[in-house]
């Protein structure tokens, strides 16, 4: 009854950020955070991971982006965003579960950290919400059996390798200061990481060690975290 009286947005709110002053659309349907080719800067490359609409049509996707946004929160969400060619910025659900926003059907999205609330407007068009090409595979794919080969760096997989140590020479451990990186690339370092420890792929730990991070130009735009281990590599024993 409720399709049939034309309600079909229900859970769909657009919301802006007050720094770029784009409108976002709020789709707890969509897996994922998708900007549109069109925003991008920069020349994008098509990847193979394309993506479908809820109808099973497929949108071409472009690598990923990373931006911070304002919603007027008092905090900052700094979010890696897949490009794709949709009309509007579409939020998803990766996003509203990891960094526990809430949608309230009365026009508002709620902090679950900080108990604030900010506006939205309702969506009055119908756009549909966007699923990943792993969650639902069609029959006759014949990657289905094989999913962690297809698999983008986006998901989470089961992480099988054990741990290695590295054997050193008798001394006091190294540890390297810092470096300083500009606003931009000290977003886009804090976001790769955060993906990381979402994905499995690395975890937090402590100690007397560290090395010191520096962020490598890639040939899409982006940037590639890396550790100079220079002091690191000095006191380590070879394995052979």
């Amino acid at each position: 009854m409720a399709a049939d009286s034309g309600s079909t947005n229900s859970g769909l709110l657009f919301i802006t950020d007050r720094v770029s002053n784009l409108r976002f659309l709020i789709d707890t349907g969509s897996d994922l955070c998708i900007v549109p080719r069109k925003l991008v800067p920069g020349r994008k490359e098509h990847t193979n991971s394309d993506l479908f609409a809820a109808n099973h049509t497929p949108i071409p996707s472009y690598g990923w982006h990373i931006l911070m946004l304002n919603l007027g929160l008092r905090r900052d969400f700094t979010w890696r965003f897949v490009v794709a060619d949709v009309q509007p910025p579409i939020i998803g659900v990766d996003l509203l579960a990891n960094v526990l926003l809430l949608v309230d059907c009365h026009n508002r999205i709620l902090d679950g950290v900080t108990s604030l609330s900010t506006s939205a407007q309702t969506a009055t068009t119908q756009f549909p919400s966007v699923k990943t090409i792993w969650s639902s595979p069609p029959a006759d794919d014949p990657f289905a059996e094989f999913l962690d080969l297809t698999r983008p760096s986006e998901v989470p997989w089961e992480v099988r390798q054990n741990t290695i140590h590295i054997k050193t020479i008798t001394g006091p451990s190294v540890s390297c200061r810092p470096r300083r990186l500009a606003p931009d690339q000290l977003m886009i370092a804090k976001a790769e990481f955060d993906a990381m420890l979402r994905d499995g792929t690395a975890r937090r730990t402590g100690g007397p060690w560290s090395s010191a991070l520096h962020l490598v130009p890639k040939k899409d735009n982006g940037w590639r975290p890396c550790d100079v281990y220079k002091a690191l590599n000095a006191r380590t024993i070879k394995d052979c």
